[in-house]
């Protein structure tokens, strides 16, 4: 279960202690508003369909050590 998910059931079992409901659900929220950066996560690359590509950036942290910087395009491949 993803976060946004994971949000909506929260906001739909409290729904009726909440006075101002919200004009959309958390998943929603979530999905626009909340970018993805990853980085040798080839478990992330793997369900990037599921994620969804619109919410993810490539980043490689140049120029700390755990960075891919001069092999970043490998990496990508």
């Amino acid at each position: 279960m993803g976060l946004g998910e994971r949000m909506g059931g929260v906001y739909l079992g409290h729904s009726h202690f909440i006075n101002r409901k919200l004009s959309c659900m958390p998943s929603q929220v979530v999905r626009e508003q909340i970018v993805c950066a990853l980085k040798n996560d080839r478990n992330c690359v793997a369900n990037r369909e599921t994620m969804g590509l619109e919410t993810m950036i490539w980043a490689f942290d140049y120029p700390h050590k755990e960075g891919t910087f001069a092999h970043s395009k490998a990496v990508i491949q």
